[in-house]
């Protein structure tokens, strides 16, 4: 019987979205490619007995808060990027032949093709960089404890 580690498939998670961050800077990647590493997030951060875990709130290490305050102001740099760019949009669209950028039917202002083809990149990006946060605070969550082996059919 072959077992998988917890923390390793929440590592791939990790893999995944720090991947997928990185190449929005280079080219366009759509959004629906953030869901290709949810699975490995649910399976590596599930806790079954959870509730049943006496535990100290404090548990976690000094230097992993550090990581986690500094990971959280990242994501808090790219929600602020992504606003001021966008102007507070939640779409985009073609309005009277010109790209706009939308809160929900309002126009906001009028844009280029760069910045409607972008878009999605925009979302990707800030999604990726959040849901790493998230995979990154599972992996330090588990650390080496016996419970996150998990055994493979």
């Amino acid at each position: 019987m072959y077992s998988v580690d917890k923390r390793t498939i929440a590592i791939a998670g990790v893999v995944v979205y720090i991947t997928l961050h990185v190449v929005t800077f280079f080219t366009r990647v759509y959004p629906w490619l953030l869901f290709l590493a949810v699975p490995l997030l649910i399976i590596g951060g599930s806790r079954p007995n959870i509730f049943l875990q006496r535990r100290r709130i404090y548990s976690s290490s000094r230097r992993e808060g550090l990581v986690m305050l500094a990971l959280l102001a990242y994501v808090a740099f790219q929600f602020v990027y992504f606003y001021r760019t966008t102007g507070g949009a939640t779409s985009v669209g073609i309005s009277d032949g010109h790209y706009v950028y939308k809160y929900k039917t309002d126009v906001l202002r009028t844009i280029s093709e760069e910045e409607y083809r972008m878009f999605p990149n925009l979302i990707t990006r800030f999604m990726s960089a959040l849901l790493a946060n998230m995979a990154i605070a599972i992996v330090m969550e588990i650390g080496s404890s016996p419970e996150g082996v998990v055994p493979q059919e």
